[in-house]
C-alpha cells in the first residue's frame, strides 16, 4: 500500500487494523516531534520493522533524534527524559563555548555510546559519499548518461 501522511491522518482507524510486514517512510523527517498525528498513527501499526528516509540532516536537534529512533526502534533509547538526562544534556553542555574539562568529557563519551549505539541502524550518506554515484547537474541536464 502507498499512502500519504494526511490520509494517514484521515483514516486512521481502518489502518491500524491491519497488519504491516514493513511500513518505510519517505520524508521521515515529517515525523520528527513526538505529537505529530500521522507518527502516532503508523507507530500504531501492526508491525516490527519501519525504515524512515530523509533527505534532511539530523544534527543539532537530539530531541527530533531521539524522536526518529524511537520511531524505528521503540524503546531503545528509553522515555525522552530519560535519553535527554544521559545523552542530550550531557552532549549540549559540552558543545558550549568554555565548558569545563569534566563536562567536555562527559559529553564525548555520551556522543560516543550514541552513535556506537544508533550506527546498528542508522545509514547516512554524505554528498561526498553519493558524488561518485550521481550525474553532475549539467551532464544530467543535457541528457548525457
Amino acid at each position: 500500500m502507498l499512502i500519504n501522511y494526511e490520509r494517514v491522518i484521515k483514516i486512521p482507524e481502518e489502518l491500524t487494523k491491519m497488519n504491516f510486514d514493513l511500513v518505510i517512510c519517505d520524508e521521515g523527517h515529517r515525523l520528527k516531534t513526538q505529537g505529530n498525528k500521522a507518527a502516532k498513527t503508523i507507530k500504531s501499526f501492526k508491525t516490527n520493522r519501519r525504515i524512515l528516509l530523509t533527505g534532511t540532516p539530523v544534527q543539532n536537534d537530539l530531541g527530533e533524534f531521539w524522536t526518529m529512533v524511537d520511531f524505528v526502534n521503540p524503546g531503545l533509547l528509553e522515555t525522552y527524559p530519560v535519553f535527554k538526562k544521559m545523552y542530550e544534556t550531557p552532549i549540549m553542555k559540552a558543545r558550549q563555548p568554555g565548558a569545563a574539562k569534566k563536562d567536555l568529557e562527559l559529553g564525548k563519551g555520551r556522543n560516543e555510546a550514541l552513535t556506537n549505539l544508533t550506527r546498528l541502524f542508522v545509514l547516512r550518506r554524505t554528498s561526498e559519499i553519493l558524488a561518485q554515484y550521481l550525474l553532475t547537474k549539467r551532464s544530467s541536464l543535457l541528457g548525457l548518461h
